[in-house]
């Protein structure tokens, strides 16, 4: 992908008439894709950098969710771990001290 910056203005819609009363911020993206007889054709798109913002930000946070869950499972496991490990070691200490 090769992102360039440019305002998109009305003059760029279907309709083709310029009212700069509200500029929306669109970034153009290059894609590479497979054409006819399985050519390499470039593709340009334009996608709205607020909307491109929100996909990262959702993705973010779904991200930091997942790894938020990925620690509380894996402190889990250590702490369980850790507990059996001490009841061991107070279950050896008790026998030895039985039979001495």
């Amino acid at each position: 992908m090769f992102p360039r910056r440019e305002r998109a203005t009305n003059e760029d819609s279907p309709g083709g008439s310029k009212n700069a009363e509200n500029p929306k911020s669109s970034m153009k993206v290059s894609l590479m894709a497979r054409g006819k007889g399985n050519k390499s054709v470039l593709k340009t798109v334009s996608i709205e950098e607020s909307a491109l913002h929100e996909a990262w930000k959702k993705e973010r946070e779904r991200e930091d969710l997942e790894r938020a869950d990925i620690k509380r499972v894996t402190l889990g496991h250590t702490a369980r771990i850790f507990a059996e490990e001490e009841q061991e070691m107070r279950q050896q200490i008790y026998s030895h001290s039985r039979f001495n």
